[in-house]
């Protein structure tokens, strides 16, 4: 979720927008000019705050000492690097705005944000600025809610998510990667470069759809694609040019304001039809009733009030986002991480071939896939399911923002045992930084090493110290969903194509043209490829590949 392109022309602009997620809306929705900086003086910090400045001349250092397109989750991880690992990082944004941060870099402490404990049931509320986002994820949505309401929501929409719910909808996600997989047949056939992203955000478009509503977005398919899904990403593409350095005063009545607005209230209308009829059918007993994420929500409901209706509504949209989005990126980078390591390719054809048989052609793994022995062969694809772990582990798709409430005593205990108070603070844990600890990861932290989540050493990773989707009550619903995708798609067509990265991380090759190898056994590459802030930080070319059919598929063709 560059964040806004015309921003990247001014520098301090820019840096405003290389901030993650939530710090990005909270310089306008947590205004507070009378912060007493002198109480945190015991809190680790970059550097010693200016009178005037904050921490600003730090921010412009560090973001300046690289390309000014990467992430802020690169530029953080450059600077708990530099500066030893602290466990936490305390940041004022001043003089943009009297503002205070507490990014999180350790997984205890982490864990002391997202779980639930006496002071608060379902872990430290979110930010009220996560409302900013309420075109995107709905403004009463499990993303921006707390409390009571949160809780009752969760519990109708968890039935959507139960492990034998998501095998029944392996055939959804076949059927839609058999349209992916044309796609790549057809990118094969010209041999040309073409952005991937495209191509996994319409396949993850069109899964998510039927998964949450029951509703073919046709996103695969130009020229055919749903009302939902046009409304949908022109309302993001309104979004990502808000611009986030005024104040929402001065902004509302801009044309762009004016589009955002329309288009939120004809995507409500939409969704909202579409979860009526559905409720009318769930209320006839309508054998046609959708299993659908929105549909097993409404069920026991007799009265479709207005408060459930955008309830569901906004819970609707905000799947739109997170599933596309999370499943997207996992898709890109999986298949970049592959390509960069020949024995964790090698590994993963070796367990399609013991799990579905040698025939590498997609068919042959949808037919096994389609039986009742589905969740079994699943259940095998172990090395699968450790390449999936590993590519999040090194490309979280998001973070959270929290708020201490003002009052609260809210208290951390560092590793040390040092404890911080920090009521009134914005609390982010930074799973990009804490995902890398040398202290837990060593010195293959930067690497991709799936074999790290099997056997012994997988016992020795605290589960705190692996959170892409966050930790506890407030962890990432449709999660398993995003995996359960992209396993299906790996073992569809990792033994059929071959990904190669062309541009920004592209391989070198020796004089003969062959991909040279280094000491630990990856690819040697021209180039790093980086991601940069779209509102969740991406690939920065939209990983821009080639694909060609592998050369085992074209001996048995």
């Amino acid at each position: 979720m560059a964040i806004i392109d015309h921003l990247l022309a001014h520098w301090k602009t820019f840096v405003l927008a290389a901030i993650p997620l939530i710090g990005l809306y909270l310089f306008q929705a947590f205004r507070s000019n009378d912060i007493n900086f002198d109480q945190y003086a015991d809190f680790p910090q970059p550097e010693q705050p200016d009178k005037s400045r904050g921490h600003w001349p730090w921010i412009e250092k560090s973001a300046s000492a690289g390309d000014p397109r990467r992430s802020f989750d690169i530029i953080l991880y450059e600077q708990a690097q530099k500066l030893g690992f602290p466990p936490v990082l305390l940041v004022d944004w001043r003089p943009m705005e009297s503002f205070v941060i507490l990014f999180i870099l350790n997984n205890s402490v982490a864990e002391q944000v997202t779980k639930p404990s006496k002071q608060y049931s379902t872990s430290v509320p979110k930010h009220p600025a996560m409302q900013d986002l309420a075109p995107l994820v709905g403004s009463r949505s499990l993303v921006t809610l707390d409390g009571e309401e949160w809780k009752g929501l969760r519990k109708r929409i968890l039935p959507g998510f139960q492990p034998q719910h998501l095998l029944s909808l392996v055939k959804v996600i076949m059927d839609k990667s058999q349209l992916f997989i044309e796609h790549l047949e057809a990118k094969a056939a010209a041999g040309e470069e073409f952005r991937v992203d495209e191509l996994t955000t319409n396949l993850a478009f069109d899964v998510i759809g039927i998964v949450t509503f029951n509703m073919d977005l046709n996103a695969q398919v130009p020229g055919k694609q749903s009302p939902v899904l046009l409304t949908y990403r022109a309302l993001q593409q309104a979004y990502v040019k808000r611009d986030v350095a005024k104040h929402w005063l001065r902004r509302y009545y801009t044309e762009n304001e004016r589009r955002i607005r329309a288009l939120d209230k004809k995507l409500d209308n939409i969704l909202k039809d579409t979860i009526r009829k559905e409720h009318a059918k769930l209320m006839k007993d309508d054998a046609t009733a959708s299993r659908s994420v929105a549909a097993l929500s409404l069920h026991g409901i007799d009265k479709l009030t207005p408060d459930i209706l955008q309830q569901t509504s906004d819970t609707c949209r905000g799947f739109l986002f997170a599933g596309h989005d999370t499943t997207s990126l996992l898709m890109q980078w999986t298949f970049y991480e592959l390509g960069r390591r020949p024995s964790s390719m090698k590994a993963l054809k070796d367990e399609l071939d013991d799990v579905f048989g040698p025939d590498p052609d997609p068919s042959s793994v949808m037919a096994q896939l389609s039986g009742p022995r589905n969740g079994e062969l699943m259940g095998r694809l172990t090395y699968t399911d450790a390449i999936i772990k590993e590519t999040l582990r090194l490309h979280p798709p998001g973070g959270t923002a929290r708020l201490a409430p003002a009052g609260s005593g809210t208290t951390l205990v560092l590793p040390d045992g040092k404890r911080l108070v920090v009521d009134g603070l914005v609390l982010s844990p930074m799973a990009y930084v804490i995902q890398r600890d040398p202290k837990i990861f060593g010195e293959t932290r930067d690497d991709f090493v799936p074999e790290r989540w099997l056997g012994p050493e997988a016992a020795s990773i605290p589960e705190s110290a692996w959170r892409p989707y966050e930790r506890g009550p407030r962890r990432c619903t449709g999660s398993e969903l995003a995996n359960m995708e992209v396993r299906v798609v790996l073992a569809c067509i990792a033994r059929r194509f071959d990904f190669i990265k062309v541009g920004l991380g592209e391989l070198d090759a020796d004089e003969e043209g062959k991909p040279i190898l280094d000491e630990k056994g990856y690819y040697k590459t021209k180039s790093t490829i980086f991601t940069t802030d779209q509102v969740t930080a991406k690939p920065v070319d939209g990983m821009t590949m080639k694909v060609r059919i592998s050369d085992k598929t074209k001996s048995l063709e």
